[in-house]
């Protein structure tokens, strides 16, 4: 059984493990995302693809607009 805990800990470790989650929220997708950008492909969902790149955006602007 997948809880939200279980999940997280998997991607935090190893985001390509995003690809076995079953409910794929923004937080895992973003924790995975982080840790191997590449796992946005692991992303089932188009609608939640196209908020993580959007909220990767944003934390990139907000961090060049601090430097």
């Amino acid at each position: 059984m997948q809880t939200p805990e279980i999940c997280m800990a998997a991607v935090r470790r190893n985001g390509w493990t995003l690809k076995y989650v079953e409910e794929q929220t923004l937080e895992v997708c973003m924790a995975a995302v982080k840790q191997e950008p590449r796992a946005i492909k692991c992303i089932h969902d188009p609608e939640m693809k196209k908020m993580v790149e959007e909220t990767l955006q944003k934390e990139q602007a907000s961090t060049l607009s601090i430097s």
